[in-house]
C-alpha cells in the first residue's frame, strides 16, 4: 500500500509543485498555492516524483507492507462476496488437508 506525503514546509516550492503534472496516476492536485496529496490509493510506487525532486526533497513516498490493497473481478456469474467467500472455503479445506498430511509426518 502507497504512503505518499508532501513536506509541509515545502509544498508550495515551484519544484514541488512540477510533480502534479509529473505524476502519471494524478495523484497529486495543487491547492491554494500547495501540493497536495488527493488520491494516495492510485500511486503505484513509480517515484517520479522523488526522482524530479532528487536530493531537494518535499515528497516522500514510501510502501507500507503491513497493509495491501487486494481486488479481483469476476464473470458476472457469483457476486464478488460469493466468489471471495468461495475462495476462503477452498483454502481453508486445503489448509486443513495440508495440516493433516504434516500432522501425519
Amino acid at each position: 500500500m502507497p504512503t505518499v506525503k508532501v513536506v509541509p514546509s515545502k509544498a508550495g516550492n515551484d519544484e514541488v509543485l512540477e510533480c502534479e503534472a509529473i505524476c502519471p496516476k494524478k495523484v497529486f492536485a495543487v491547492k491554494d498555492g500547495k501540493l497536495a496529496v488527493v488520491d494516495e490509493k492510485a500511486c503505484d510506487l513509480c517515484r517520479a516524483c522523488t526522482e524530479h525532486l532528487s536530493e531537494k526533497g518535499g515528497i516522500v513516498v514510501e510502501g507500507d507492507d503491513t497493509t495491501f490493497m487486494f481486488t479481483f473481478e469476476t464473470d458476472g456469474s457469483l457476486t464478488a462476496r460469493q466468489a471471495l467467500d468461495k475462495a476462503v472455503e477452498i483454502l481453508n479445506s486445503s489448509a486443513t488437508e495440508f495440516g493433516e498430511q504434516i500432522e501425519a509426518l
